[in-house]
Order: C-alpha cells, then sequence, then structure tokens
C-alpha cells in the first residue's frame, strides 16, 4: 500500500521541509547546559567541587553559552560551589535553578551568578496536593521574586 498523494506530492507536508522554519531561528537559539544539576540528581550521584570546576570549565571550552548550577540554596556546599564557579570568570554565563522563594533568590544573586531560573509548580495536581497554594498566591510570590 502507497502513501495517499496528498502527503508526497504536498512539499509542506514534508517533515524537511517543516524542519527548516523551525532552523530558521537557531541562531536566536541558546541551550541551557544542567550537568551541574541535573547530574547529581540521582542515588549515589555526587561531584566533588574540584569535578564540578573541571566539568564547567570544558563546557566553557566547548562554546556553551548558559551553564545551570544546583540551587545555592540546597546546602552550604552548594552555595560554596556556586561561588567558585562564578570566581572562575567564564564565557558561559552562569545560572542557577531556585525555588520561587525570595531567600532562595536573595542566597543565589549574592553567589554572583548571572540569572536565576525560578521554578514554582502550577499545575492544579501540585497546588492542590504538593505546595497547596493558589494561582493568586503564585503570581504575587513569582511577582515579588521577580
Amino acid at each position: 500500500m502507497s502513501a495517499p498523494t496528498s502527503l508526497t506530492k504536498d512539499p509542506s507536508r514534508s517533515s524537511i521541509n517543516g524542519a527548516s522554519s523551525y532552523l530558521s531561528n537557531v541562531s536566536d537559539f541558546k541551550i541551557i547546559e544542567s550537568t551541574l544539576r541535573e547530574g547529581e540528581q540521582f542515588a549515589n550521584a555526587f561531584f566533588t567541587t574540584e569535578k564540578k570546576i573541571e566539568i564547567a570549565k570544558a563546557l566553557d571550552d566547548f562554546g556553551v553559552e548558559y551553564l545551570e548550577l544546583t540551587s545555592p540554596a540546597a546546602s552550604t556546599q552548594s552555595y560554596n560551589d556556586c561561588r567558585a564557579i562564578v570566581d572562575l570568570n567564564l564565557n558561559a554565563k552562569i545560572l542557577t535553578h531556585v525555588r520561587c522563594h525570595m531567600d532562595d533568590a536573595k542566597l543565589a544573586v549574592q553567589t554572583g551568578v548571572d540569572g536565576l531560573d525560578v521554578v514554582i509548580g502550577t499545575s492544579s495536581f501540585l497546588r492542590e496536593f504538593s505546595h497547596g497554594k493558589d494561582m493568586q498566591y503564585i503570581i504575587d510570590t513569582a511577582t515579588e521574586v521577580i
């Protein structure tokens, strides 16, 4: 059985032609590399400060534009590691992932990072079963933190 004529003869339906419109913006596209945050989020995973510095330098040498680090609010070690990587003065911009809480944001800013990735659960499931906050609270808190 062959494909319907409408799929094979219409160039706008081609996945290759469709991709080109997405690729037209590739020069504006930025990637946030999160190995130094996500890489420790499984059982028995741990990077020493020295290993984090080695990874950050390697990613910077590779040309990564944004490095995302573990929240400095997670622990004193995470705070110190964040400061150590900021102090490397890499070409990459250093970001950190923080809860949408003013104390977390202030602590992160103290490390000298270039930016924050602020997270707060907004799904109806999280609002009901996790943090229990309503949308107005979320909006007000995010507005204050940002």
